[in-house]
C-alpha cells in the first residue's frame, strides 16, 4: 500500500504538457537552426518531445518512489517525507553553486538521480544534529513529527544532499570478466558499524552512514522491531572487496554486499549498479557465496533468472536471434521474471531486450514474437511486424480492441487489407481516433499549420463504405460525427438522429441541430424535461417555448415578479 502511495505521489510531480513553456520550444527550434535546419517544430514533433520529457521524469522519480516505498527502506516516515519534499523541488545540478537549481511546474529536466549512500548521510547528519539516540533514529512519534515540520520549513535538503554527493568517494572499478576478479569476502558483525561505513563509502548503499548500519546489525530495522535493541542478533554484513590493482592491497571500498537478518538468514543482496543491482561479472561469485549461507536458497531462482538475462543480453548485443523459449522468458509469457536487484522494480535490461525492432533486425521470427507479446505491444509495433512477415490475421486477433490505436490502420492498409475488412474489426469510437498522421492545413491568413488525421479519413480515402461505419455507431456518436459522415456520403436523417437524443441534449445542441436541418419542436422538449434549470429558461423562451409550460417546470424563477424581470420576461 505504501509503495502505491509513493507512486501516486510521483505521478503528481510530473510536468503537465501544457506547462512546457514556449521558451523551451524556441530553444529547440534554435538548436535546429544551429544545425542548419531553419524551420519550426511541428505539432507531431512537439508531441514526441513531450512524451520523451515525461518519460525521463517518470523514470528519474521512480527511483525515489521505489526506494522510499520499498519494504527494505530503512528510514522512518518523517525522514522519507522530508527527502521527498526536498527532491521534488530540485532541478539540475549547478556546478558553480554546488547544489541543485530550484524546480518549478515548468521545469522539463528529469529529477535528480537517487544516491542512497548520500541520502543515508543526510539522515545521519540530521540525527546527529538533533542528538537522536541510536534507537530513536528510525522511530516515529510526536517529537519526530515536530522535527519534520522544522526540517521542511528549513528547505536545507538540497544543500545537505548536494554536499554529501560531492563528498562521495570513487571506488575501484570492477573487472568486466568474472575470471579477472580478485578479491575476498569480509564479515562485519554488530559493533563494527564504523568499519562497515568505511567499506561502503562511495557505494550506493545506505550503510555508508554508521547509524543505518547499526540499525540493521543491532536493532534489526525500525519497521520490524520498533527501535528495540536485539541482544542475540545474528545479523551481519558480508562484503566482497577487490584487491586494488595498483597497490595489490584490499580496496577500502566493497563492490558487493550480502546482508543477513537478525535470524542469521540471507535478507538482502546489493551491488553497485542502479537499483543496487550486482554487476554482471560478480553474479557467479555472489551466487556461490549465497549458496553456502542460511536462507540463500530462496534467492537461487533470482540468480538463475539474472544469469539468463545476462546470457540473452550478450546475444542481443551481438545481433543473434532469440529462440522461442527465450522469447517466452523475456516477455514473461509463462511466469514473471524473478528479480534479484534490491530496489529495481525489474531488471532494467528487460525493457531493452524487448525492443521488437532490434529483435527483428537480429533475425528473431516475427510470428514467434507476435505469439508472446501483449495487445499493446502488437499495436505499437504492427507496421514493423507485418513488414517482417507476421501473420496479419493473428495480429488483428491479438490486438483486439487496440486495432484502432495510433498507426495500426495505416499499417493494415499498407499491408493490403481492404478498408471495409478493417472497419468490421473496429469499434465505432476507434474509427474516429487520431491515426497518428498529420497533414498540412491553412488558416484564413494563409499561414500553414498541421492537423491530425483520423482513422476515419484514412479508411474513407481507401474506399471504405461510410454506411458500414454508421452501422457501428450509436445515435450520440452519429450526431457527434454527423458532418464528417455526411461529407463522405452517409445517408442520415438528422430528424431521426435528434429523436434519439435526450431532451436536454437536444436543447444543448439546438443551434447545431438546426444548422444540420433538423426540425425541432421546442415545446416537445419542454414537455419531456423533468425540470427546467434556471440557465435554460432564456434559451427556451427565445426559441418560442410556451412560457406557462416552462414556468411549470421551473420552481425557482417564476413565483417572484423580481425574478421574472431578471430572467428577461
Amino acid at each position: 500500500m505504501e509503495k502505491r502511495l509513493w507512486r501516486a505521489s510521483a505521478s503528481k510531480l510530473i510536468i503537465k504538457p501544457e506547462n512546457i513553456q514556449d521558451s523551451y520550444w524556441r530553444a529547440q527550434e534554435q538548436a535546429l537552426r544551429d544545425d542548419g535546419q531553419g524551420r519550426e517544430i511541428s505539432d507531431y514533433e512537439k508531441e514526441i518531445l513531450t512524451e520523451d520529457i515525461l518519460d525521463k521524469q517518470k523514470t528519474s522519480i521512480q527511483g525515489w518512489s521505489d526506494y522510499l516505498g520499498d519494504e527494505h527502506s530503512p528510514y522512518p516516515m518523517w525522514f522519507k517525507v522530508y527527502a521527498w519534499d526536498g527532491m521534488s523541488k530540485m532541478g539540475v545540478f549547478d556546478v558553480d553553486k554546488k547544489q541543485f537549481t530550484r524546480r518549478n511546474q515548468s521545469t522539463v529536466a528529469p529529477f535528480p538521480k537517487l544516491n542512497p549512500a548520500a541520502l543515508a548521510k543526510v539522515h545521519g547528519a540530521i540525527a546527529d544534529f538533533y542528538g537522536m539516540q541510536d534507537k530513536d533514529r528510525y522511530t516515529e512519534g510526536e517529537a519526530q513529527d515536530a522535527q519534520l515540520a522544522s526540517l521542511v520549513k528549513s528547505g536545507n535538503f538540497n544543500r545537505l544532499y548536494s554536499k554529501m554527493l560531492l563528498e562521495t568517494k570513487t571506488i575501484v572499478k570492477t573487472p568486466e570478466r568474472t575470471e579477472d576478479i580478485d578479491g575476498e569476502w569480509v564479515e562485519y558483525l554488530p559493533g563494527s558499524e564504523e568499519s562497515l561505513a568505511e567499506a561502503a563509502e562511495g557505494t550506493p548503499w545506505c550503510i555508508a552512514d554508521p547509524g543505518t548500519g547499526r540499525s540493521y546489525l543491532e536493532y534489526g530495522g525500525y519497521d520490524e522491531y520498533g527501535g528495540e535493541k536485539i541482544e542475540d542478533s545474528k545479523a551481519k554484513f558480508i562484503l566482497f572487496r577487490l584487491h586494488d590493482p595498483t597497490t595489490k592491497q584490499l580496496a577500502s571500498n566493497a563492490c558487493a554486499s550480502v546482508r543477513l537478518g537478525i535470524d542469521g538468514r540471507v535478507a538482502e543482496i546489493s551491488g553497485l549498479n542502479d537499483g543496487q543491482a550486482l554487476e554482471d561479472s560478480l553474479v557467479p561469485i555472489v551466487e556461490e557465496k549465497v549458496r553456502t549461507l542460511p536462507g540463500g536458497d530462496k534467492f537461487l531462482a533470482a540468480f538463475a533468472d539474472k544469469r539468463q538475462l545476462i546470457a540473452m543480453d550478450r546475444k542481443f548485443q551481438s545481433g543473434e536471434p532469440f529462440t522461442d523459449d527465450e522469447l517466452r522468458f523475456i516477455f514473461e509469457a509463462d511466469r514473471k521474471i524473478v528479480k534479484l536487484d534490491t530496489y529495481n522494480t525489474r531488471d532494467p535490461r528487460i525493457r531493452e531486450l524487448r525492443d521488437i525492432e532490434v529483435l527483428l533486425k537480429n533475425g528473431t521470427d516475427a510470428n514467434s514474437i507476435l505469439s508472446v507479446i501483449s495487445d499493446r505491444a502488437t499495436a505499437a509495433n504492427l507496421e514493423v511486424l507485418l513488414a517482417n512477415g507476421a501473420n496479419v490475421d493473428d495480429a488483428i486477433k491479438k490486438m483486439g480492441e487496440r486495432i484502432g490505436t495510433r498507426g495500426t490502420v495505416r499499417a493494415l492498409l499498407d499491408h493490403g487489407l481492404d478498408a471495409n475488412g478493417i472497419i468490421r474489426h473496429m469499434y465505432g469510437k476507434d474509427i474516429f481516433y487520431s491515426s497518428g498522421e498529420y497533414k498540412s492545413a491553412f488558416l484564413d491568413d494563409g499561414a500553414e499549420k498541421t492537423r491530425p488525421v483520423k482513422n476515419f479519413e484514412l479508411l474513407m480515402n481507401a474506399g471504405g463504405d461510410v454506411e458500414l461505419v454508421v452501422d457501428k455507431l450509436g445515435w450520440q456518436q452519429i450526431f457527434s460525427h454527423f458532418g464528417e459522415l455526411t461529407r463522405y456520403g452517409a445517408d442520415i436523417d438528422i430528424n431521426e438522429v435528434a429523436s434519439h437524443l435526450s431532451p436536454l441534449k437536444r436543447l444543448d445542441e439546438l443551434d447545431t441541430l438546426v444548422e444540420y436541418g433538423a426540425v425541432i419542436d421546442i415545446d416537445k422538449i419542454v414537455d419531456e424535461l423533468d425540470t427546467v434549470q434556471d440557465e435554460n429558461v432564456k434559451k427556451l423562451l427565445s426559441n418560442g417555448a410556451d412560457a406557462e409550460a416552462v414556468a411549470k417546470k421551473n420552481s425557482s424563477v417564476f413565483y417572484d415578479s423580481r425574478e421574472l424581470r431578471t430572467t428577461g420576461f
